[in-house]
């Protein structure tokens, strides 16, 4: 019966999928119908400007996506955010079941993730500033089949065993601990696809039309939030149905098809677009010795008296560090950053947490549906009230919407008994999940058009890995406050850092635009905001 409910659960998340592809469409159609119509009563009514007015319209009209490259667009990343979602839960289902539900190296492996992630990043957001992007897509999947095959192989090997506890050889033990290094691998490289195609590629082919990059950005939110409900459910239907090897083997060969399909359609709309080959990378002047003898030029960091190589690791944090506190935006992404250290979120830590206070398993999946539910309207309303108010003011009002939620849920674990906080607890984080994913895409979008293309890849990259940063220090406290009882230490971070985060955010909204109230930015120095509404 639960394998007919997950198959159920999977085939309905896809038929929404598919509706929203339709009504995007439609609705897009729509108004490129209302554009055009506008810009030939422009053309009509100004004749001096015909000929100008009429090149743009063609220019537009060679730079857009037809229907066709659309939906490869979108089959693109639902196939990827599909087999993303699928590989977070096979993983950890195969780990589980090897170690006999043993969370060491669960945990080593989300640890190792965010280590390598926060220290990684930074490094390959400047190696992707470099690189052509067809180059940097090939060599990132490369890396991303080789680590998740190997993985899912070793998952394969080790189900004929007992287990950890019965893993007699080193060498066994061995390969049980190499899952954590090709799991930390894995997981940088869906990163940084996922920076390269939402931060890079998709500005390219928006062409500086905000409404398209504002929409496109939106509707593949909504697929990845329906991928996040359908792809657990399909990886369950598949263990429920075969033994763990033959699930292992059985990825693989999804994982092998979907790369070289990933691949595919990336290098069509690569060769279709040749704004995509048109890289713009940063000149520096060649600088000369004593001799006179030209070498390139590598901008070293000077921080405190000292200066560091802009090739050691500490030299390319602070060069990235340098590039991201001057893009434009730095205020903005560091205040998306404060929300990665929460427990409010329906994540693993909160899931115990209210399964220790009694709550039943049914109904904790019930909210987590929900929630998803609420994600997925939030996700799909950001493009109406970013049009209405504008960009800043919807973040503006989002994420002091979550705020509240989230204040009210960390609030009643002072107030009232566990068992009733219990509830406010979920259902607050419910809602408070919609003022999230409208303030995600809201961050997204300002930084999409305010970041220049000569550094987008580090400046992404650092804000990857200060994300990484926040999110590995959540887990850091919950493990100096495990019990359920210190729960209410946590919750308390937590709208700390939602509160910081809408401060931080408020503080960098620029002056010509209306807002109720507002807060002084505490660090100007940094030019967090050259753009205005």
């Amino acid at each position: 019966m639960r394998c007919h409910h997950q198959l159920l659960l999977f085939l309905s998340v896809i038929l929404l999928i598919l509706y929203n592809i339709e009504s995007y469409q439609y609705s897009s159609t729509k108004t490129m119908r209302k554009k055009n119509k506008s810009e030939k009563s422009i053309i009509t009514s100004s004749s001096s400007l015909s000929l100008s007015s009429s090149t743009l319209i063609q220019d537009n009209i060679n730079n857009s996506m037809n229907r066709y490259q659309k939906n490869q667009l979108y089959f693109m990343h639902f196939s990827f955010a599909f087999t993303s979602r699928m590989w977070d839960m096979a993983i950890i289902l195969l780990i589980a079941e090897l170690t006999n539900n043993s969370l060491k190296i669960t945990a080593m492996s989300g640890l190792m993730s965010s280590a390598l992630s926060l220290i990684m990043m930074p490094k390959i957001g400047i190696w992707l500033d470099k690189v052509d992007r067809l180059q940097a897509v090939k060599s990132t999947l490369f890396y991303k089949f080789t680590s998740i095959s190997i993985a899912y192989l070793l998952c394969a090997y080790l189900s004929h065993q007992s287990g950890l506890a019965a893993a007699g050889s080193s060498l066994r033990m061995i390969l049980f601990y190499l899952l954590p290094v090709f799991y930390a691998v894995a997981s940088v490289s869906f990163a940084t696809i996922t920076q390269q195609i939402e931060t890079d590629w998709l500005v390219v082919l928006a062409n500086k039309d905000e409404n398209w990059l504002r929409d496109t950005n939106a509707f593949l939110s909504q697929i990845d939030l329906g991928c996040k409900a359908a792809a657990p459910a399909f990886t369950g239907l598949l263990f429920a149905k075969f033994t763990q090897s033959n699930v292992s083997l059985l990825l693989v060969a999804v994982n092998t098809v979907v790369t070289v399909m990933l691949y595919n359609l990336l290098s069509g709309l690569y060769h279709k677009f040749p704004n995509l080959a048109q890289k713009q990378v940063e000149k520096k002047a060649p600088k000369r010795d004593d001799n006179s003898a030209k070498k390139p030029e590598v901008e070293n960091v000077v921080l405190g008296g000292k200066e560091w190589d802009a090739e050691s690791l500490m030299g390319t944090f602070l060069s990235s560090f340098k590039s991201f506190a001057t893009s434009g935006c730095a205020g903005v992404m560091i205040a998306y950053s404060f929300l990665y250290l929460t427990v409010l979120s329906f994540g693993s830590l909160m899931t115990v947490y209210l399964r220790s206070t009694g709550m039943s398993q049914s109904l904790i999946g019930t909210l987590k549906g929900v929630a998803a539910l609420t994600e997925f309207c939030g996700a799909a309303l950001f493009p109406f009230f970013s049009r209405k108010y504008g960009d800043w003011k919807t973040g503006y009002f989002a994420i002091w919407y979550q705020f509240t939620f989230v204040l009210l849920a960390a609030s009643s674990m002072l107030a009232v008994p566990m068992q009733q906080s219990s509830l406010i607890i979920a259902v607050s984080v419910l809602f408070s999940r919609a003022g999230l994913w409208m303030f995600d895409l809201t961050t997204r979008q300002l930084a999409q058009v305010t970041i220049k293309e000569t550094t987008r890849g580090r400046v992404n990259g650092q804000w990857k890995s200060m994300i990484s940063f926040f999110d590995m220090f959540g887990y850091f406290l919950a493990v100096l406050f495990s019990r359920p009882d210190q729960f209410w230490v946590l919750t308390t971070v937590s709208a700390c850092m939602v509160g910081s985060a809408a401060i931080a955010y408020t503080a960098n909204i620029p002056i010509n635009c209306t807002i109720p109230y507002r807060v002084k930015n505490f660090f100007p120095s940094l030019k967090f905001v050259k753009r205005s509404q």
